[in-house]
């Protein structure tokens, strides 16, 4: 990582350059492109930016074996070199062995290739791995369904240790460019004839279900958290925002701090915030968005505990047990 860091700085600056490069006139300085924009944009007018892939969900058709729903997964519009980054995924829980088959009922338009594959794997990195993978073509029947059974190959997975799971992912792929693939049923049967995968039907929509990009996410986020508010929201979102982060944390390194327990974490809270968000991105999970704009409402909180108020916090317990006095 670190022998890498100077190639790594020049491409976030091409990136941040295309970034800034979507703001067209006063309007889009002013406001913004829209919130939650940024990705449908970078896409559409960014070279080589386009999306390495989606899922949707659809209503079954009349041609469907069943009603419900399907899944329809998309592999990259023209860039070859960012397919099969996009995954349709769901965690499972396995038994030792690699006698595992993935069934399938699906219809595809052009001949498109598909990766499969069922991994030990917490976030990006991968231990044991059991894969198939090959090229659906078009079948000649009325309503172009097709029913497929493939075996997963690879090193066979081992029983959790004592001290904590493996976590698996099983996932499915659209490794070709300007194709898709519709879904009607999807099963992961295990050594023992069991199907290890739940909604594999999508009568309940994409529950249990994530599409996942792995590898490449340039649509998706600026890597700098200052700059996707800008885009976003223009000087009239980012202005008002860094005012506070700077109001919060006057508050809470000022004198009128000083008495109060938690300033010094909140303190180091949104400096870390800070510090990430100089090269990466930390709210385009609305989870951790959400922690943050909740850290900083606290920070301002706390901070306006000065002049002999202080807030107790027990080192062995929560701060929603802290009490002001």
């Amino acid at each position: 990582r670190l022998s890498g860091a100077e190639r790594d700085m020049v491409r976030r600056l091409d990136h941040w350059r295309s970034g800034v490069g979507l703001m067209n006139g006063p309007s889009d300085w002013l406001l913004g492109k829209g919130l939650g924009r940024l990705p449908s944009q970078y896409a559409r007018a960014v070279a080589d930016g386009e999306f390495s892939g989606a899922v949707q969900w659809q209503a079954a058709g009349r041609s469907a074996a069943r009603s419900g729903g399907q899944v329809v997964l998309f592999g990259p519009r023209s860039n070859p070199d960012v397919a099969g980054m996009f995954a349709l995924t769901q965690r499972v829980e396995t038994t030792p062995g690699d006698r595992y088959r993935v069934a399938m009922r699906l219809r595809v338009v052009v001949p498109t290739r598909l990766d499969i594959s069922l991994c030990e794997r917490h976030l990006l990195y991968e231990r044991d791995c059991l894969v198939t993978w090959g090229t659906v073509r078009p079948v000649r029947t009325q309503d172009g369904w097709q029913t497929l059974s493939l075996s997963l190959r690879g090193q066979p997975l081992d029983a959790d240790p004592w001290y904590g799971p493996r976590l698996k992912l099983f996932s499915v792929s659209v490794a070709s460019v300007a194709s898709r693939v519709e879904i009607d049923s999807l099963q992961l049967l295990a050594p023992d004839g069991t199907n290890l995968l739940a909604n594999g039907n999508f009568a309940d929509g994409l529950a249990h279900w994530l599409g996942v990009a792995q590898s490449y996410f340039d649509p998706w986020h600026l890597d700098n958290f200052a700059l996707e508010v800008l885009v976003e929201r223009g000087l009239a979102g980012l202005l008002p925002l860094a005012a506070l982060f700077a109001i919060a944390l006057w508050q809470l390194l000022g004198a009128s701090a000083k008495p109060q327990s938690l300033a010094p974490y909140f303190a180091a809270a949104m400096l870390g915030v800070l510090l990430v968000g100089l090269v990466s991105s930390v709210a385009d999970v609305p989870r951790v968005a959400f922690l943050f704009y909740l850290l900083l409402l606290a920070s301002l909180r706390t901070g306006q505990h000065g002049h002999g108020s202080m807030v107790d916090c027990r080192p062995y317990v929560m701060a929603s047990v802290c009490r002001e006095r």
